[in-house]
């Protein structure tokens, strides 16, 4: 058996660094386009600064690779859009639903649900399902635009909506003023979100005190994770960053990021490992 020549080895091997530098820099080919908007602990939002468990973990990935994502604070509903359309190609701290599916790949991250959040008197008896909440008339629902949680959630806002008793705000502080200034008044979304962005607003941290979660047992659990564009970025891009995303979060990544940073009673009965 002939063994290669040193000088033919050394060849060998300058020819598979340039081709998995080249296979590298074939998988971004060029920058990908992350609108945000803020999403508790998972993305902060600071004027044009990024911040957040999701911010990081890109940049990890492209720490390791020659991917460069661009971060653009945006309002929710505007994410939405733009990744409907095809003008974004991530979308970070998603809870899946069909009408995403059909614009993107979905990486599930961590299980969860909404749950209602309300910041008014403890002696009221908890809200158990949307029933007794419909039944309550003198009680305002208030959400963040461009939200959806569930099939079951949207029926509710529209339940809402048609009495009347909807307000839409454009992000959670948002949410969190009109409960201050409203607080016979709920919300319903994922706890760590709203808890997540009172923790970085001196203004309104002081509601974080009397913060009530009150889980539904009408609302389902659903998956959150990222989304990545199929029609904004190429094939051989999507498959890179897929594999690179999931290879960074093994483990219940998310979980025990959020278990480092949120009390117990944020996390109880709305968020959970993908695997118990």
């Amino acid at each position: 058996m002939n063994l290669p020549t040193p000088r033919i080895r050394s060849s060998l091997l300058v020819a598979l660094g340039f081709m998995a530098s080249t296979v590298a820099m074939a998988a971004c080919e060029r920058k990908l386009q992350v609108p945000v908007s803020p999403t508790g602990q998972s993305l902060t939002v600071n004027g044009e600064r990024v911040g957040g468990i999701y911010k990081d973990l890109l940049d990890a990935i492209s720490s390791k690779s020659k991917c460069t994502f661009v971060f653009s604070p945006v309002p929710r509903a505007r994410q939405e859009r733009l990744f409907e359309v095809g003008q974004a190609d991530v979308m970070l701290a998603a809870t899946r639903s069909p009408e995403r599916d059909a614009s993107g790949i979905f990486i599930p991250m961590v299980r969860n649900r909404a749950t209602i959040i309300s910041f008014g008197s403890a002696e009221r008896k908890a809200f158990t399902n949307i029933p007794e909440l419909l039944k309550q008339i003198s009680v305002r629902l208030v959400a963040v635009r461009g939200f959806n949680f569930s099939p079951e959630y949207l029926e509710f806002l529209d339940s809402m909506e048609a009495e009347g008793r909807l307000v839409l705000e454009p992000d959670p502080i948002g949410v969190a003023r009109w409960l201050r200034s409203n607080p016979n008044d709920v919300t319903l979304m994922a706890p760590i979100t709203l808890y997540g962005a009172l923790m970085d607003d001196e203004r309104m941290k002081d509601m974080l005190d009397t913060m009530r979660v009150e889980p539904m047992d009408d609302m389902p659990w659903g998956e959150s994770g990222i989304y990545l564009s199929r029609t904004s970025m190429p094939a051989g891009t999507l498959k890179y960053l897929r594999t690179a995303i999931q290879r960074e979060t093994r483990g219940d990544y998310l979980y025990k990021k959020f278990s480092a940073i949120y009390p117990p009673f944020v996390l109880k009965g709305s968020v959970m490992p993908l695997v118990r």
